[in-house]
């Protein structure tokens, strides 16, 4: 009965890894969004640099 329970904590906490991978994940594609807003020089150059290569 114990290592039931274990096994449920354990698939808890692994469910909370991804999703703290996952938003993890999600905020720096929002940081990376926002900056290339914010400066989209960066972003023209590396689309050049990606073209022209």
């Amino acid at each position: 009965m114990v290592e039931g329970g274990f096994g449920v904590r354990n698939m808890t906490r692994r469910k909370k890894l991804l999703s703290a991978i996952g938003l993890g994940a999600f905020a720096v594609i929002v940081l990376l969004a926002l900056s290339a807003y914010l400066s989209p020089t960066m972003l023209i150059d590396l689309a050049n640099f990606r073209l022209c290569s």
